[in-house]
This record gives structure tokens, C-alpha cells and sequence, in this order.
């Protein structure tokens, strides 16, 4: 799919998804047993946001799931993994139909995802019906999703969306997952990590671990895996290195092998269900075969919680998940047929999803690799969950002001490494106003010194697609530091010219890959030195290259006196940080009838 049509699938598909929230919202706070399930839910996720207002969010979590379930249906009917056709084939929906004259397209569409979530079909990761759907749409809208893909171009009267050469390890999924709902996507602050990023970050973390302890010990998480980039890199080098390893091993060993040593969490279901099912129909594919119920076997380590949540310290969570639930359409189409499977992770609540993660991370991890959310924490059970004291000391000693997530996240990679030898290996593309900006003194003063720091790349002149923000990439064990020893820095000079066609042959990042190893490589772009480890434990950070933080250090060190013995404040007056009062989503004002 080319990148016009895509764009276009996106637009379309994002305002229909939009459409459908608002009816589901409707539903719930209308209709009594909707708003009982909604409200139960509530208490159960444990969020800071008032019922009302959380509805919203909820409402669209369960539209986009909606809508990217018809999505997997396609992407399979078009491979020719699904036969008979179920949403293409207007036969089934007519048998449906004749069969059950009473129910209607959402009815039907139900039958199909209910239908490919059995343990017969292999699919239940991907179909088996989440939490948050505790409504689902009117007909009306479920015959408009329909239509959408059954509709075809006038001028060659063939279909308008085909996906015959997408599968599920595809950007389009990931592409759909971050941009099909606006408010979702601001809320997670969902954003892919570049293919290129990926792997250079999977360089510096999986293969060293590899090296150190062995292809068949090593365990690698991501702690804010989104739509799962990370973790599908990940086993494919895993599985690589098996195949060397262990020649022996038959195929379908090894894939299933290799899918229990690489965990992924986040904290936004359809996130977790999009990850689950790459990784699903990716391993099905590397084991060789194209029988979608060998596609059962396959249970993906995806959990659906908060990275930040410390279950393996604190012992929370410690209810064990059901082994078996109850799968049908449920009493709001009145079939009283019910079927028992085995409980996917997709249906589990998010208690029984942690309960389920709290072993996983007791063990440690070889690897932890993320790419974390930039934003503020905006919840506020959860900012009270990271400021919370645990043994006189903070949880997060980075929860400090108006902190990013960065900065607890950063701690959080570094306490999921493994604690052997000198340590698990960690990387991450941050945001690097932690660097600059008050709130990330208490990361580099108080929380870096207890780690080792290795590498740290100024990515802020690369061009990082959807990366608007500056980033830099931070390296580490997570062992204690051995005195003063030094850390590679790869440091910015000239930013990016300009939009580069492929920002993988970017002029900046062409230039960090030839240099960052080489110590005392420099170009227009960048410069690589060794830096003292003490410098990187003061905050704030001079990362920039050619000579300019030999140059401030000197200026620092030589004055006579420096602003801040001068002046008691500088900065903002006021700042209100309600930004609820001031924006408003395009929903929320048509419901108010606002022009």
C-alpha cells in the first residue's frame, strides 16, 4: 500500500473510529448494565480521572478496537489465511442473516471476531474480546465499517483497500494504532520507534547481552512496548542466534522458546492486543507453517498494565489470572450459548494482567530496551503511586516537580536489568529536556551516580521521524559505577540541513553511526570523546560537540561569580498547567453543541 493510500486509509478509518466512540459513550453513561461494567472498570484500572470524563477515553479505546479488529480480518482475508471471506464475502453476512433474521451488522461482526477468537481458529490474541468493551455500536455504524471495505474504485471496480502485501510485522498496523483516535493518541503519547533506532538501540543492548550470558539465557523487556517494534527486532535476532546455537532444535522449538524471553508492557490495551498479535502471526511465520490454528500455540509475553508499577518489590498483584473464561455474544444479542476457553491475555482485567507480570519481572532481565512516553504524568493516582515513600525513600526519586515520564522510566529500565555480573544491558531514546530543564536534577544528581552510564548519543540534530521533540539516546548497566571511569559521549554539532528522504541516510545520523565508537572521531556533525563520569552526575548536561563543554567548564571553573549567586529567580511567574481549561477535542464540543 503505497504512502497516499495509506494516508487516506488512516483519515478515513480515524473519523469512523471517532463516530463510533461517541455512540459508545452514549451507551454507557445511558444505558444501565453498560454503565455498571464502566463503572466496575473504573475502580478496577485504579485512574485518577473522574467517571464522566474517563468515559471518554474509554469509549475510544473500545472504538479503536472496533475498528482495527475489522483491520486483522482484512490483512487475513487478503493473504488468504481466512476462507470463506468473512467481511469481503457478502454470502456469509446473507447465510448470517437467513440464520438469525433478528440481529444486525453489529451482531454480525461480533459472530466474526468471537468466531476467530476460539482455540480452533489460533486467533484469540488477536480477537478475544478486551475490558474495555463494555458496549459495543449500533448497526448503523457497524453497517458503515462494512461498507467502507466492501466499497470499491469506480473507474476500475476493484476494492479500494487491499492489503495483499501487508502483513501484521508491517508500519501500517502501527501506523493505524497511533493515529486512529487523536485524544488516545495524545493521552499515551503513542508514537512508533523508527526501524533504524531500533536497531541501533538493540545493538548496543541485545548483543553485548548475548555476548555476556548466551543466546539461549538471554531475556530482553520493554517496559512501554506501544505496538511491539522492539520485541518483534528482538526475536528475530534471538531466533537467529538459536538457529546457530542449537541446530539441533526443531523450528517450532525455538520460535516458542525464544517468545517466552521477550516481555513486553504498556499501559494501553490496544497497544498490548496490536503487539500480541504481530507477535503471534509473527512466530506462526517463522515456524513455517500457514495453518492458522498452529497459530494457538504460540502465548506472546505482552501485558497490559503500567511499566512503572513495581509489582516484583512491592507485591502487588499477587490474584492468579483465570485459566479458563466463558466466550459468546453475550446477553445484549440474547444467545444463550456460551463457549469455555482457555483465557487468552487479551480478556484479562488489568489486576489479572499484573497479577500474571508480577513473576515475569522477579527474575530480572539481560536487556531492557524503551522508547517512553515523553509527556508529563498527567494522572494523579499515578503520580501519587511514583512521589509515594517505600522505606523512607521516594518510589522515584526523578518524580521530582513537573517531572517527564522520562525520568521514573529511566530509573524503571535500569531496575528491571538484571543485577548479574556487572550488570543487565539498558537503552533508550529519551526526550532530553531532562537534561536541561530543572525537574531532571534529581535523575542525573541522585539516581544516575548508582548506575553505570556508558554511552550517550545527542540525537537532537538527527531528523527522527515523528520525533518533534529533541532526543537523546542514554546506554547503562545496571551495576554500581567503578570510580571515576569515563562515558562515551557522541555529541551534536549542526543539526540536520534538511528533511532528509530516508531518515536512515540522514547527514546526522550517518554521521553518529560511523562515529560512536570511534573516540576521537568528528565531523561537521559530531564529535566523539571520552567525558569524566562526574560530569555526567551534575546536572544539567552540555551535550554539544566541538569543544563547547570543554569551553563552559572552563568559563564555569574561571568566573568569579556565576548567575545564580546573583539572582534568587528566574523564569515563568505564573504557570497554571491546566490545560483541560483551555483545550477542548472536537467531540467534546459538538456534544456541547459549542460552534
Amino acid at each position: 500500500m503505497d504512502a497516499a493510500t495509506r494516508k487516506a486509509l488512516t483519515a478515513e478509518l480515524s473519523g469512523l473510529s471517532v463516530e463510533i466512540a461517541e455512540d459508545l459513550r452514549g451507551r454507557i453513561l445511558s444505558d444501565g448494565q453498560a454503565r455498571a461494567r464502566a463503572e466496575a472498570l473504573h475502580a478496577e484500572e485504579r485512574v485518577g480521572d473522574e467517571f464522566e470524563m474517563w468515559t471518554d477515553l474509554l469509549s475510544r479505546r473500545a472504538a479503536v478496537m472496533w475498528v482495527l479488529r475489522s483491520v486483522y480480518v482484512r490483512v487475513l482475508e487478503d493473504r488468504g489465511l481466512l476462507w470463506p471471506k468473512r467481511i469481503i464475502d457478502r454470502d456469509s453476512q446473507d447465510l448470517f442473516k437467513h440464520l438469525a433474521p433478528d440481529l444486525g451488522e453489529t451482531a454480525y461482526l461480533m459472530w466474526i471476531y468471537r468466531d476467530l477468537a476460539k482455540p480452533e481458529s489460533g486467533l484469540a490474541e488477536l480477537f478475544a474480546p478486551t475490558p474495555a468493551e463494555v458496549v459495543v455500536p449500533g448497526d448503523e455504524l457497524s453497517r458503515r465499517l462494512l461498507d467502507f471495505w466492501r466499497a470499491v474504485d469506480p473507474d476500475t471496480g476493484v476494492l479500494r483497500w487491499r492489503f495483499d502485501g501487508e502483513d501484521f510485522d508491517s508500519r501500517l498496523l502501527g501506523d493505524l494504532y497511533q493515529d486512529l483516535d487523536p485524544v488516545v493518541k495524545q493521552r499515551y503519547a503513542l508514537l512508533q520507534t523508527p526501524e533504524f533506532i531500533v536497531e541501533f538501540i538493540l545493538d548496543q543492548t541485545l548483543e553485548p547481552a548475548i555476548e555476556e550470558w548466551g543466546v539461549e539465557q538471554v531475556r530482553l523487556i520493554d517496559p512501554a512496548c506501544g505496538s511491539g517494534h522492539f520485541l518483534l527486532a528482538a526475536f528475530d535476532r534471538l531466533l537467529r542466534g538459536m538457529e546457530q546455537a542449537r541446530p539441533e532444535l526443531g523450528r517450532r522449538e525455538a520460535v516458542q522458546d525464544v517468545l517466552q524471553r521477550v516481555v513486553g508492557i504498556d499501559i494501553n490495551d490496544y497497544a498490548c492486543a496490536l503487539a500480541r498479535a504481530r507477535l503471534v502471526m509473527h512466530a506462526l511465520e517463522a515456524s513455517g507453517s500457514r495453518a492458522l490454528a498452529d497459530a494457538a500455540r504460540f502465548k506472546p509475553q505482552v501485558y497490559w498494565a503500567d511499566g512503572l508499577d513495581q509489582l516484583e518489590r512491592t507485591g502487588e498483584g499477587t490474584d492468579a489470572p483465570p485459566e479458563t473464561v466463558q466466550l459468546g455474544f453475550g446477553q445484549e444479542y440474547g444467545v444463550a450459548q456460551e463457549t469455555v476457553v482457555a483465557a487468552p491475555a487479551a480478556m484479562r482485567t488489568r489486576k489479572e494482567s499484573r497479577a500474571a507480570l508480577r513473576e515475569v519481572l522477579a527474575g530480572g532481565f539481560h536487556a531492557v530496551v524503551a522508547n517512553p512516553p515523553f509527556i508529563t504524568e498527567r494522572d494523579k493516582r499515578s503520580k501519587a503511586y511514583q512521589k509515594e515513600k517505600v522505606g523512607g525513600r521516594p518510589r522515584y526519586v526523578s518524580a521530582y516537580r513537573l517531572y517527564s515520564l522520562v525520568c521514573p522510566f529511566t530509573e524503571r529500565c535500569f531496575q528491571l536489568a538484571t543485577s548479574e555480573g556487572g550488570g543487565g544491558f539498558v537503552g533508550m531514546i529519551v526526550s532530553n529536556s531532562f537534561t536541561k530543564r530543572e525537574f531532571g536534577k534529581a535523575l542525573i544528581e541522585k539516581f544516575m551516580p548508582t548506575v553505570t552510564l556508558t554511552k550517550v548519543v545527542d540525537t537532537s540534530g538527527a531528523y527522527i521521524p515523528g520525533h518533534g521533540t529533541p532526543t537523546v539516546l542514554l546506554f547503562g548497566r545496571s551495576g554500581a559505577p567503578e570510580g571515576d571511569e569515563p562515558v562515551l559521549a557522541v555529541m551534536g554539532k549542526r543539526g540536520e540541513p534538511a528533511v532528509p528522504k530516508d531518515p536512515s541516510r540522514g547527514l546526522v545520523w550517518s554521521s553518529i553511526l560511523a562515529g560512536h565508537d570511534q573516540v576521537g572521531y568528528e565531523d561537521e556533525f559530531v564529535s566523539v570523546d571520552y567525558v569524566a563520569r562526574s560530569v555526567f552526575d551534575k546536572h544539567p548536561w552540555s551535550l554539544q560537540g566541538g569543544g563547547a563543554a570543554g569551553l563552559a567548564e572552563r568559563m564555569a571553573t574561571g568566573a568569579d561569580v556565576i548567575l545564580r549567586d546573583r539572582v534568587s529567580e528566574i523564569g515563568f511567574g505564573a504557570v497554571t498547567r491546566e490545560d483541560d481549561l483551555y483545550l477542548a477535542g472536537e467531540g467534546v464540543l459538538r456534544r456541547h453543541a459549542v460552534p
